[in-house]
C-alpha cells in the first residue's frame, strides 16, 4: 500500500499509547515514591517511639547545651568603616589593620585598650579586623582610565581590565572597607575615634599630604592667573568694541577683534574666552574640593554603626542544631547497642 494512502489514524493512534504509557509509568513512579516516603516516615515514628527513653533525654540535653553555649561561645557582631584614601597609603592600612589582628591573636589586652582608649573587658570582645577594596564599578573604571593612558600598547595586552573590574583588587580601588568583629554589640562607636587617630600617625603619610595640598595650591595659582589674563581680555575686547561701535556707528553681530601681533586669518572671539574661563572655574572648585578631603589622610565615607550586626547562630538556632546533633547520636547509640546484641546472639 502506498505510504499516501495510509490513513491518519494508524499513524498516529501508536504514538498517542506511547505518551500513554510514559504518562502511566511516571505516574505510577511518584506514587511508589510517596508510598516510600510515608512508610519512611512510618518506620522512623515507630522506631522513636520504641526507643523514646533514650532518645528524649539525649535531644533534651542537647538542646539546653545548644541554648547554653551563647555563654561560652559568645555570639559575634560585626560593623564597618569605609575609609577613602587621599594620598598612596594603602600599603601603611594594610599593615595597621595587620597589627590589630596580631594584637587581637596574641591577647595583648593592655595593647589593644591602650590603642583604642577603652577598658581591657572591652578590648578582650574583639575577636577580628578585616580590610577589603570597596571602590564602586564607576570608580573602578575611572581608575583603569587613568592606567589605560600610561600604558604602552604591549603592556596593554597582558592586562586582563575584566578581572580588573570583576575582583577585588586593590590596585584599581581607592575605598577601602574595615569590618570589625566582636562579642559586645555596642564597642563599635567607641572604637572610630581612636582608630582614625592612630592610623594618621604616620610622618611619612602626613608629608605626602602635605606635599599634595602643595601641588593643588601651585596648580590653582596659575590657574587664577589664567583666569586673571582672561579677566584682562575681556576688558580689552568689550573696549575695542565700544571703539569700533563709535567709529562705524555699530556692531555688527559677526565681530571679531585682532590683537597684538597674530597670524594672518585668527582672531579672538568672546565665546573661546567665555568657554576658557568656564573650564578654569570648573578646575579651581575641583583643586578645592580635593583640597579640602585632604585635611585628613583618610576621608570617612561611612562610619562604624552603633550597635554592630548579628552574625552567626544565636540560642534558638543553637538548640535547633543541637537537637538535631543529638538525635543523629541516639540513633547512633541505638544502632550500636542493636549491632551488639546480635553480636552476643
Amino acid at each position: 500500500m502506498d505510504k499516501n494512502n495510509i490513513p491518519e489514524e494508524v499513524t498516529v493512534t501508536p504514538v498517542i499509547r506511547d505518551i500513554e504509557r510514559l504518562i502511566n509509568k511516571l505516574v505510577s513512579s511518584i506514587w511508589y515514591l510517596i508510598r516510600g516516603m510515608a512508610s519512611g516516615l512510618v518506620l522512623l515514628l515507630q522506631f522513636n517511639i520504641k526507643h523514646l527513653k533514650l532518645i528524649l533525654p539525649i535531644v533534651i540535653v542537647a538542646m539546653i547545651i545548644g541554648f547554653a553555649s551563647v555563654n561560652f561561645i559568645p555570639r559575634t557582631y560585626s560593623s564597618n568603616l569605609l575609609l577613602r584614601l587621599n594620598v598612596e597609603s594603602e600599603g601603611q592600612l594594610y599593615s595597621d589593620v595587620g597589627y590589630f589582628n596580631s594584637l587581637v591573636q596574641e591577647e595583648k589586652l593592655d595593647e589593644l585598650a591602650k590603642l583604642f582608649q577603652i577598658s581591657e573587658e572591652d578590648a578582650s570582645s574583639l575577636k577580628n579586623f578585616e580590610i577589603k577594596p570597596h571602590s564602586s564599578y564607576r570608580e573602578k573604571l575611572d581608575i583603569i582610565n587613568n592606567i589605560y593612558r600610561e600604558l604602552d600598547s604591549a603592556t596593554y595586552q597582558h592586562i586582563d581590565f575584566d578581572l580588573l573590574l570583576e575582583g577585588g583588587f586593590s590596585a584599581v580601588s581607592s575605598r577601602f572597607m574595615i569590618e570589625v568583629v566582636s562579642t559586645d554589640q555596642k564597642i563599635f562607636s567607641k572604637l572610630e575615634s581612636s582608630l582614625l587617630t592612630y592610623l594618621e600617625r604616620v610622618p611619612e603619610l602626613q608629608k605626602m599630604k602635605q606635599d599634595e595640598v602643595s601641588r593643588l595650591f601651585y596648580e590653582k595659582e596659575i590657574l587664577m592667573e589664567e583666569m586673571n589674563r582672561l579677566d584682562t581680555l575681556k576688558k580689552v575686547y568689550n573696549q575695542a568694541l565700544l571703539e569700533k561701535a563709535k567709529s562705524d556707528k555699530g556692531a555688527s553681530a559677526g565681530t571679531t577683534v585682532m590683537l597684538g601681533q597674530q597670524k594672518e586669518g585668527s582672531s579672538l572671539n568672546p565665546l573661546d574666552i567665555y568657554n576658557k574661563y568656564l573650564y578654569y572655574s570648573k578646575e579651581v572648585s575641583r583643586i578645592d574640593q580635593m583640597m579640602s578631603a585632604l585635611d585628613n589622610v583618610y576621608d570617612v565615607h561611612a562610619h562604624f554603626s552603633d550597635f554592630g550586626a548579628k552574625s552567626g547562630a544565636g540560642r534558638s538556632l543553637r538548640a535547633l542544631y543541637a537537637a538535631i546533633m543529638g538525635l543523629i547520636f541516639s540513633y547512633a547509640i541505638v544502632g550500636l547497642f542493636s549491632i551488639s546484641k546480635k553480636g552476643n546472639a
